[in-house]
């Protein structure tokens, strides 16, 4: 179970007149063991690797899905500079081309 304790500090001999007055400090503390491990020790090996290789293979999916539309107007627009002019130009024709799948090509 989360906890979150919220206190307020205020200036000595001074009343607070306003919100920014305040230094609010947020802590949180856990009690309790994190839901997804059995027991409260460090996981396996096995078990570590099997994370590393998912995170990794999840890491590495999201950086093509993002970075390779960049990449595709990026080229574009340095092999055809007359065509497209701007940034906006490019992109609108790429997807007037063929949508979204215009930008995952080679």
């Amino acid at each position: 179970m989360l906890q979150f304790d919220l206190q307020i500090k205020t200036c000595p001999n001074k009343p607070p007149t306003h919100a920014t007055q305040h230094n609010l400090k947020m802590s949180l503390s856990s009690t309790s063991v994190d839901p997804l491990r059995t027991s409260a020790s460090a996981p396996t090996p096995l078990v570590a690797a099997i994370q590393d290789i998912f995170a990794g293979t999840i890491g590495g999916m999201m950086t093509v899905l993002v970075g390779h539309p960049f990449d595709t107007i990026k080229v574009r627009m340095q092999v055809s500079a007359e065509r497209f002019p701007t940034l906006k130009e490019c992109v609108r024709q790429t997807w007037r081309e063929n949508g979204v799948r215009e930008f995952y090509k080679g």
